[in-house]
Parts: C-alpha cells; structure tokens; sequence
C-alpha cells in the first residue's frame, strides 16, 4: 500500500535544509539540489521524493488519461483567466497606495500565470506555492468581494483538489510512497474539501511568535529583501504578540496528525524532535547509525543562520 507522508514547513524555517537530512538522508546527489549560497545560509533542496516525480520529469511515462479531467482543465482556465484579470485590475488600482518597492502584487501575478499556463500539468506535483495566489484577498474586505468573483475561487479551488485527488490515485495504482515537504497544509493551500488517501500522515512545525519574526527575517535575507523596519517594533508590542495556537502562521496544525517546535529542533538541538523527523519520513535507521553527525549538522545550521542575522538584521538578531 502507498504510503503519504506530508510535512508542512513555514517560509523561512529551513524547509530545505530539512529536506536534505530527514527527507533523502543518505540520498543525496545533483537530481536533488543545487548550490547553495553560503552567504545567506540558504539551500535549494528537491522537497518531492516520489518516484511518479523522476518517471514524469525523465520518461513522460505518465500522462493524464481522464477525459474528464482534460475536458475540466478547458473549463477552469477561462475561468482562471477571468480571476485573474479581476485580481490584476484590483492591485493596480490599490499599488499607489504601496511603498514603492512591494513587488508582492508582481509575484502574485507571475504565480497565477504560472498555474494557467500548466493547467493540465498541475496534478503531477505541488503547486501549492502557486495556487494560493488566486485567493489573496488580504487587501479586500469580505463584504467587497463580489459574489461571481467568489464563485470563481470556489471553482478554481475545486479543480486544485481535483488534481491533487488525481495525483494521490495515480501513486495508489502504481504502489508509489509519495513523501513531501511545502510550506502550509492542503486544505489551506488547496481546498478544505480535498479528500485524502488512504495512508496519509502530516507533520506541522510549530513556531512561537519570537520565531516567527526570526523566520520572516530570514526569508527576507534569502529572498533579498532585508529593508524592513518592523522587528523591533512588533516584539516589543505585547499586546500584538498572540498565543501560539491563534498564530495565523500554525493556523494548519490543526488538521496535523503531529506537530515539532522549531525551538526544540534548532536552538535547543533537542535530539527526540530532530530524530522524529527522521521518523517520519522512514529513515530513523540511518538517524540512529548517523547521529553525531546529524546533530552537528543541524547545529551548525542554526548557528549559521544567527551569524546571518547578527550582520544583516542587527535589531532583529538583539531580540533572539
């Protein structure tokens, strides 16, 4: 039987780094990443490791052989181009409003290109860093949002589960594992009435508000965008700082099986969490053969990361 293993890592707190180690463990060559960029800490890791992937990208021995699937792809990508536009128009008339460097409303545009330009692709992986795109109405309260425009997301979201229902049946037939790391949980990258196979079990990172300013400083240095000003102001600030269940962050750990701390694994290179993640993913074995050396890894990893912060996000760095 199959087996679905998905862990849920948030921006910023080292998804492929994780990837590296718990997910491929011993598994590792040049299919998997690519260099990393030593002055930022900052690795590029495959985060997918299901054979369906390495059939896909190297034989195209998969295809999408359901009429009903295909003849829905035509369907939603009218509808996602309509969405589009709606969304588009509505960032260029609040954009004046914005500093002048907040490209955000850019990349959310690049990404819904991206989805309607692969439409009959998106079942053969994750494309949950994309999807969410076409439902960032931060800037829109509800009651503005007109009903066809919310029609056309519930549509839109319908067909991403679709597709990932199409994926998971695809692995079952073949007897394929299909192991993942991403950043938020599929019933909010996705849909909340995605159905999910059988075998399936999640793992959710949790962090605390001091962390979570710590990882948005460190995907803005990963991601070059270190000019912020709101890190001191915003720990300082006790009555912003919420309890970590009501974090809009850990918001997907309640549909998690399981949950670590970041806390535990990083800075308190607590070896039962990190081992767990090793657990997770099938490889407490070569955790257990390995482990004075993984536990150094992981060490050195975060220790890198505070040397980042400390020369770049000095304020930030203060508040750690």
């Amino acid at each position: 039987m199959s087996e679905f293993r998905e862990f849920y890592i948030q921006a910023g707190a080292g998804s492929n780094f994780l990837a590296s180690k718990c997910l491929w463990s011993e598994l590792h060559d040049t299919k998997q990443h690519s260099n990393p960029d030593t002055s930022t800490n900052e690795f590029y890791f495959n985060r997918e490791k299901t054979p369906l992937k390495f059939h896909v990208d190297h034989d195209n021995r998969h295809e999408c052989y359901d009429d009903a699937m295909l003849s829905d792809a035509k369907r939603v990508k009218l509808i996602l181009i309509e969405l589009d536009k709606w969304m588009t128009a509505f960032d260029e008339t609040i954009q004046p409003t914005l500093p002048a460097d907040d490209n955000s409303a850019m990349w959310r545009s690049k990404n819904r290109n991206t989805v309607i330009n692969n439409i009959n692709e998106l079942w053969r992986k994750d494309w949950t860093m994309y999807f969410s795109a076409f439902y960032q109405f931060n800037a829109i309260p509800e009651s503005a949002i007109p009903s066809h425009i919310k029609d056309m997301v519930t549509s839109a979201r319908d067909y991403f589960a679709k597709s990932r229902e199409y994926y998971y049946k695809v692995c079952e037939r073949n007897e394929y594992n299909s192991f993942l790391i991403s950043h938020n949980h599929p019933y909010l990258s996705i849909s909340p009435r995605l159905k999910s196979p059988t075998n399936f079990k999640t793992l959710g990172m949790e962090l605390d508000p001091i962390i979570e300013m710590m990882c948005r400083g460190l995907q803005d240095i990963k991601s070059n965008n270190i000019e912020r000003d709101d890190y001191e102001i915003y720990l300082t600030e006790k009555s912003r700082i919420p309890s970590i269940n009501d974090m809009f962050v850990n918001k997907g750990l309640k549909w998690c099986d399981d949950r670590v701390s970041y806390r535990k694994i990083f800075f308190d290179n607590d070896l039962g969490s990190i081992r767990k993640l090793y657990d997770f993913f099938n490889n407490e074995d070569y955790f257990d053969k390995n482990r004075v050396q993984i536990m150094k890894e992981f060490k050195e990893y975060h220790n890198n990361n505070m040397k980042v912060l400390k020369e770049l996000t000095p304020t930030l760095y203060k508040q750690l």
